[in-house]
């Protein structure tokens, strides 16, 4: 059988918590409540430390502040109203600020600026009404903002650009090269065909055709045919050339290997073979029976 308490107990529950907290409240008491986590900051950036009491109330009144154990050295301290800035430790004066917008909820912040490495590590925060006073812990991690830099990176850092500019150089020094390269190409092209050109024209003055090499040693040059009797040959050309030869005493010098310029019979490998042509001097030249330069001009011409 149930107890009449029993079965009262359950309505009964919210009154009595109702009543607890009513008298915690006037007794002053509350709760203090941090972050819950890890708080982090940069080196030379700024920390916030947040603190509130729990049930939410104006501490206004109370003594609020933050130290570092295990000394207690104290970080900040607001009483009376006021920031007690002679009761620092003397690596945080002139560092903290207590911001103060939401302490009549029960809500305070702790700024500390230009973070330090001596920073990182656990801070308490504290409010006290009167005789009473709570507390919560609180962590705080300090990160250099190159954290990511090592000696492995700083070498990356310090052979790339040099890598890469050794890179840039042998690309432009292998263009320039290939266009270079290509220019002098051009260029002895161009020097081989003006050479020949020059030598087209200057043959013709010296009695030699722009093909008199190719016939020299060709199966029609002079060379090929000697020994060879013909109608063009010193020892079987017909009686008209051998007539002409020994009565006309320049034809017949023409004959001679040194032969002056004005007697000798212009050779051109380019008329047909026994075809009549007339030099300068009247020889008529039935064909060049061997073309050889005497002091830059033809001899041994058959007329």
């Amino acid at each position: 059988m149930a107890s009449p308490w029993s079965s009262s107990l359950p309505s009964c529950l919210p009154l009595l918590l109702f009543l607890l907290q009513l008298s915690w409240s006037t007794a002053g008491q509350f709760r203090v409540i941090g972050p819950g986590h890890p708080l982090r900051a940069l080196v030379g950036d700024e920390a916030e430390l947040p603190c509130r009491i729990y049930p939410g109330k104006n501490a206004t009144g109370m003594e609020v502040g933050w130290y570092r154990p295990p000394f207690s050295r104290v970080v900040h301290l607001y009483r009376n109203g006021r920031d007690q800035d002679a009761e620092q430790a003397p690596e945080y004066r002139g560092r903290t600020e207590l911001l103060k917008e939401s302490m009549g909820e029960g809500k305070v912040t702790l700024r500390i600026s230009n973070v330090r490495f001596s920073d990182e590590g656990g801070f308490t925060c504290f409010f006290r009404d009167h005789s009473y006073q709570e507390e919560a812990a609180m962590e705080l991690k300090v990160e250099d903002p190159f954290y990511w830099i090592n000696p492995g990176v700083l070498v990356v850092i310090a052979v790339l650009p040099v890598l890469l500019l050794q890179i840039a150089v042998g690309l432009v020094y292998f263009c320039l090269q290939h266009r270079l390269r290509g220019k002098l190409r051009a260029e002895i092209e161009n020097l081989h065909r003006t050479f020949g050109q020059f030598l087209e024209e200057l043959t013709p003055g010296l009695g030699v055709s722009s093909g008199g090499v190719s016939a020299l040693t060709g199966p029609g040059s002079p060379s090929h045919r000697r020994g060879t009797s013909g109608a063009g040959s010193p020892s079987g050309h017909g009686g008209g050339g051998s007539a002409q030869m020994h009565h006309n005493r320049s034809c017949h010098r023409a004959g001679s290997r040194r032969a002056s310029p004005q007697d000798v019979c212009a050779c051109d490998s380019r008329a047909p073979w026994g075809s009549g042509r007339t030099s300068r001097n009247g020889c008529s030249c039935w064909s060049c029976w061997e073309c050889e330069q005497t002091g830059g001009y033809a001899g041994w011409s058959a007329c």
